[in-house]
């Protein structure tokens, strides 16, 4: 073959007649070629806002804040940099990496911000109380 693809990533062995001799001596030479992806897969991600369950917990769907990860070659795998859970201790802005690798091992990282929100009034969130008694 004269073009490759993914699928022939490594090396290849491909063998070329290059002359014979009047009395019937053939002279061969073996090519190798290796093909080699060094392209970084794309990655797209959505920030996303969430709100906290009556048990000071949420989660992030995978699909949502992963728009899309595309690669020369298919991507195999996605990762985060933290879980996709989240709670009380989370609230505000968070930071998230998605990191794709490809069959080559290259990777493309995004970062996007998961912003956790909480309805009030939101006793589960509440770290202390302080109260102050009256005589009665």
């Amino acid at each position: 073959p004269l073009s490759f693809d993914c699928d022939d990533a490594g090396k290849n062995f491909i063998f070329f007649l290059d002359a014979s001799d009047p009395s019937g001596g053939d002279v061969s030479c073996q090519i190798n070629v290796s093909v080699i992806d060094t392209l970084d897969p794309v990655v797209v991600g959505a920030d996303q806002t969430i709100v906290l369950d009556d048990q000071g917990m949420a989660s992030v769907d995978s699909a949502a804040i992963v728009v899309s990860a595309t690669d020369n070659c298919e991507v195999v795998e996605v990762t985060f940099s933290r879980s996709l859970d989240f709670t009380c201790e989370d609230i505000g802005d968070n930071e998230v990496t998605i990191t794709a690798i490809d069959p080559s091992g290259n990777t493309g990282t995004t970062t996007v911000t998961v912003t956790v929100e909480f309805e009030q009034p939101q006793l589960a969130c509440v770290g202390e109380l302080n109260l102050t008694l009256n005589e009665a």
